[in-house]
């Protein structure tokens, strides 16, 4: 494919085109000189399939339906119509009004995303389709969408992870289709992590997702899900779940003889109690964790100090086994999700003092190490809201993992970033 081409956005709708609107682009593109006879339409064909050799549209002596079915080849990649477009453009004079009428058509039936080609393919190369099934792809475009309707045409449901991603590219506005992208490769990644065969795919499609964004100035931070949202899913799930639980045990309750009932009111009193004790121990453990080991309180640490000392407290706690008990797991997250919080005013004293900062390369060190601070802060935000959505062990491992590896990674230019702001 040329480069021109490649770095063109994506073509949305074509795969939704209704019957109609492939005709009237056939008529459009059959009334230009190089597409009339089967001689010249060989050599377009030609053109096209020595770019992408997957191209093979059925042949027809009829030549507007050849056409028709020239276009209905290109719904199968988002590079055929381009080469096709490509090949017309260069063997047609520019000011050629039949040509203009088509281009015109092809703007108003087939808008373009901001995401090109090229970025595309990269996404689909890495086959995020072998860990979702076209059952499950409503979820996450739901996601994706938080919850609004994607442009979906005459509502055409999605048949493969290529689709979901066009139909979600076809949003109010290029750049929310762009959002909404990356928002799906992130929830594909996700699910990769904890159910797909290969990890080294999540790791590879969430490094694309912002890189993809990056190039087209959008930061991790514009369209990830905020936690709020994440924690309202949840909230959700979790009330449901309760409800259902609740309705099965008064069913098997009501069941139950006189004594049944007083045994499990015992048994009630006594989960209560553990219940008690257990909050009363986690409590203990919040005070340990804010005063430190040995009892003692941490007043003599810079308040930069401090916030990094009760983020690496509460981020050791953040371990895959918390993630058995509902009320631990919730604690720890929100402590976590605190400490990083007060971890903010760090960032922010360090970008002021490169601001200030004249002399090289001591400011470009200071840049550096806030952008090394910010990246790292978006990470740890992102594995916590992630988390959120998690209530097993076995799903949370690889995501406290990354939390353990970014964790690290900040705490340590936290410590450099405090020598130049204290």
């Amino acid at each position: 494919m040329g480069d021109e081409a490649e770095q063109r956005g994506v073509l949305l709708r074509l795969v939704s085109l209704a019957g109609d609107e492939i005709r009237s682009l056939a008529d459009a593109m059959f009334a230009i000189r190089v597409m009339r006879s089967p001689q010249s339409r060989q050599q377009i064909l030609e053109f096209v399939k020595e770019r992408n050799h997957a191209f093979n549209p059925h042949r027809n002596a009829v030549d507007i339906e050849e056409i028709n079915n020239f276009i209905v080849a290109c719904r199968a990649d988002d590079e055929s119509f381009d080469l096709l477009l490509e090949a017309i453009e260069t063997r047609t004079p520019r000011d050629d009004m039949d040509l203009c009428r088509f281009q015109k058509l092809v703007a108003t039936l087939l808008p373009r995303a901001l995401v090109t080609s090229r970025e595309l393919r990269e996404l689909l190369a890495l086959k995020p389709g072998t860990v979702v099934g076209p059952d499950q792809l409503a979820v996450g475009m739901r996601k994706a969408t938080r919850g609004q309707t994607a442009n979906k045409g005459d509502g055409c449901e999605p048949a493969n992870v290529r689709e979901a991603m066009l139909f979600l590219l076809d949003a109010p506005s290029p750049e929310e289709g762009l959002r909404r992208l990356l928002r799906f490769a992130d929830w594909l990644a996700e699910l990769a992590s904890v159910a797909g065969d290969d990890p080294s795919i999540a790791e590879r499609l969430r490094g694309l997702a912002v890189r993809v964004g990056r190039a087209h100035g959008v930061s991790p931070t514009q369209w990830r899900i905020p936690v709020e949202a994440t924690l309202q899913d949840v909230a959700d799930a979790a009330s449901a779940t309760g409800e259902r639980e609740t309705s099965a045990e008064d069913a098997v309750t009501s069941d139950r003889s006189q004594e049944e009932r007083s045994q499990a009111r015992g048994r009630s009193a006594g989960l209560n109690h553990r219940e008690r004790a257990a909050r009363a121990a986690q409590a203990r453990e919040e005070r340990r964790y804010l005063a430190g080991d040995n009892g003692s309180s941490v007043t003599t640490l810079s308040p930069h100090e401090r916030s990094l000392e009760d983020l690496r407290n509460a981020l050791e706690r953040i371990k895959s086994r918390i993630f058995r008990d509902s009320t631990i797991r919730r604690r720890a997250l929100d402590a976590a999700k605190k400490a990083l919080e007060s971890a903010g005013p760090l960032v922010v004293a360090v970008s002021e003092a490169a601001s200030e900062e004249s002399e090289q390369p001591a400011r470009d060190d200071l840049l550096r190490l806030e952008d090394d601070l910010r990246e790292r802060f978006e990470a740890l935000s992102y594995e916590l809201a992630t988390l959120d959505s998690l209530w097993s062990p076995a799903a949370a491992k690889k995501p406290c993992d990354r939390l353990a590896s970014e964790a690290a990674g900040f705490l340590d230019a936290g410590r450099r970033a405090i020598r130049h702001v204290t």
